[in-house]
């Protein structure tokens, strides 16, 4: 019997997420949480679809290269 080698961990990056006055972080469809306080997110190597949702306001999207040791800054204000 061969061991079982566990699969390398993806590669990640960071994204930093700046929204006035708030809003509902999704990341590829799936909730990641409220900006603010949620200002910073690490996320696998690749292309992602960030959305931000504010009740108030129509959705931002967004797709990021996320690279490992590159950060990327979304910065967004509802209602201007």
């Amino acid at each position: 019997l061969k061991p079982v080698t566990p699969a390398a961990p993806l590669p990640t990056g960071i994204v930093r997420i700046a929204v006035s006055p708030w809003g509902e972080v999704e990341v590829d469809g799936a909730p990641a949480g409220t900006a603010p306080p949620l200002s910073e997110l690490t996320l696998t190597e690749g292309r992602h679809q960030i959305t931000v949702r504010n009740e108030d306001f129509p959705p931002h999207s967004t797709t990021v290269t996320v690279t490992p040791g590159q950060p990327v800054t979304i910065k967004h204000r509802f209602g201007q």
